[in-house]
C-alpha cells in the first residue's frame, strides 16, 4: 500500500470496466513531492503497464482559475529534470527514471514492451523556450 501521509499530492491512476464504467478501481499512485500542479494531458500504456511523465513545466493555478488562456499558464522549469515514472497495472508499484535534463513532452505516442525493455515516444521539446511561443 501507501503511506497516506508521505503522499499527500499524488498522481493517482485508474481503471474502469467497460461493464460498469461508475465504478473506478485504483491502480496506483506517483507522488509529486512538491504540489506543483505538472503540465501533462497525455500518458501511454501497454497491456500490463503505463508510463506517466512528470516533465518541467507546471501550471498556474491562479491563472487558471482566472480565466486566462491555457498556453499563458505554462511555467517553464528550466533546472528541473523531467522523470518518467513506469507503473504495473496489475499492483501498482513504479520505478522512476530521471531524464537528467529539461523537457517539455506533449503528446504519447506508441508504447510497447519487447524482452521487458518499456519503449515510448513522446513528442518532447529539450530546450527551455516555449513551444507556444511564435
Amino acid at each position: 500500500m501507501y503511506n497516506k501521509a508521505l503522499m499527500k499530492q499524488q498522481q493517482v491512476f485508474y481503471r474502469i470496466q467497460a461493464g460498469d464504467t461508475s465504478k473506478r478501481v485504483r491502480i496506483g499512485a506517483i507522488p509529486n513531492e512538491d504540489g506543483e500542479l505538472w503540465y501533462y494531458h497525455s500518458f501511454g500504456h501497454t497491456a500490463t503497464h503505463l508510463c506517466y511523465p512528470q516533465i518541467s513545466v507546471t501550471m498556474s493555478t491562479a491563472g487558471l482559475m482566472a480565466g486566462h488562456p491555457m498556453e499563458k499558464n505554462f511555467i517553464l522549469n528550466p533546472k528541473k529534470n523531467a522523470k518518467f515514472y513506469v507503473m504495473k497495472i496489475s499492483d501498482g508499484s513504479y520505478i522512476e527514471f530521471d531524464t537528467g535534463h529539461y523537457a517539455f513532452m506533449m503528446h504519447t505516442g506508441n508504447n510497447y514492451m519487447v524482452d521487458n525493455i518499456y519503449t515510448t515516444y513522446q513528442t518532447t521539446y529539450v530546450s527551455n523556450e516555449d513551444p507556444f511561443d511564435f
